[in-house]
């Protein structure tokens, strides 16, 4: 598991009420996990604040599990890390 992933697995786990143990990443977050929407917005606010990234609502209204959040936040920070460099290099 990426360490990426771990952040994000703990972020979530901070915030689980009615879940207790382990979750797998092919875990729903609604389903699954019982996230309700307010959960939600508070998993997103400090996923953007940790990762110095914005998720737009389009975007997270997309995302269903666990696995499809860590892949979106590792995709959103490859993209930036290029971006940053593109502006140096350029």
């Amino acid at each position: 598991m990426s360490k990426i992933a771990e952040i994000i697995k703990r972020i979530i786990d901070d915030h689980l009420i009615d879940y207790s143990g382990k979750f797998e990443e092919r875990a729903l977050l609604i389903e699954d996990l019982r996230i309700d929407s307010l959960t939600a917005d508070e998993i997103l606010i400090d996923l953007e604040d940790t990762f110095n990234i914005k998720i737009p609502e389009i975007d997270a209204k997309k995302i269903k599990t666990v696995e499809n959040l860590i892949r979106y936040i590792e995709v959103r920070l490859k993209k930036k890390a290029y971006t940053t460099a593109d502006r140096y290099y350029s």
